[in-house]
């Protein structure tokens, strides 16, 4: 009777220890560098950052590499508790909570380094480049349907740049920190691009989780916590540097 009553009790201690003890999967996906893909150390800057913001909140995290559309249609149907690094826009808010900026970024307009264009204005009659799924800026919106303004949409950003240097394309819509790592890894002539135009916009990237989500609120409030805790013992600008 005193082992089972001991047994029970180890039990009930594992028990209660599974119910509080916090693991959620988060959708992610490639060929975003810095900031996501498989190949990258801990999967990216934004990978890294979000999986230790959840264990300094005392969550288990683990990622489920998808690709992006269908990671972000799991996450809407809550399907999966989570998805980075997306962006806020009004097509999203009506389904998801968002979390506190996981980083900020510069958006810029990349061209040919032969390229004249100082101004969205100097972009008309020309032919950009922005991955499918990329949230299109206002100002490009306009453009296009003004007609002024044509868009390829490919698969990822690395053959957008390799279409701009190729003059397949004549600018590229990208934040300063991917530009300069697909220059860098992609094997892209530093020489034959240039960041035309600086945006004085910041681009948010946040955990997603859908409204549906029963711990959603949870889950949310667990990475701000995290997040604020990194960025409270400098282990944030560490992780950053690191990458």
């Amino acid at each position: 009777m005193k082992i089972l009553r001991i047994l029970s009790v180890a039990a009930a201690l594992s028990f209660a220890t599974s119910v509080s003890a916090e693991t959620i999967t988060i959708a992610n996906g490639n060929d975003y560098a810095p900031f996501t893909d498989q190949k990258l150390k801990r999967g990216g800057i934004a990978s890294h950052l979000v999986e230790e913001a959840f264990k300094a909140a005392g969550w288990t995290s683990k990622y489920k590499w998808l690709p992006w559309k269908r990671g972000y249609d799991l996450t809407k149907k809550a399907e999966i508790d989570a998805a980075i690094p997306w962006a806020h826009n009004e097509e999203r808010a009506p389904f998801f909570l968002f979390s506190d900026s996981i980083m900020s970024m510069n958006e810029q307009i990349w061209a040919s380094a032969d390229s004249n264009a100082k101004s969205y204005s100097d972009l008309e009659g020309k032919k950009g480049c922005l991955p499918l799924g990329y949230i299109q800026p206002d100002y490009l919106v306009s453009m296009m349907k003004a007609g002024t303004v044509k868009l390829d949409t490919p698969k990822d950003m690395t053959t957008c740049f390799k279409k701009l240097q190729a003059k397949r394309i004549d600018f590229i819509i990208a934040n300063s920190m991917q530009a300069a790592s697909i220059i860098k890894k992609a094997a892209i002539d530093p020489n034959s691009v240039k960041p035309a135009i600086t945006s004085p916009d910041i681009s948010e990237a946040y955990v997603i989780v859908s409204k549906d989500h029963p711990k959603g609120k949870d889950i949310i409030a667990a990475f701000n916590k995290g997040l604020a805790a990194l960025k409270a013992s400098g282990e944030y600008d560490a992780i950053v540097a690191s990458h």
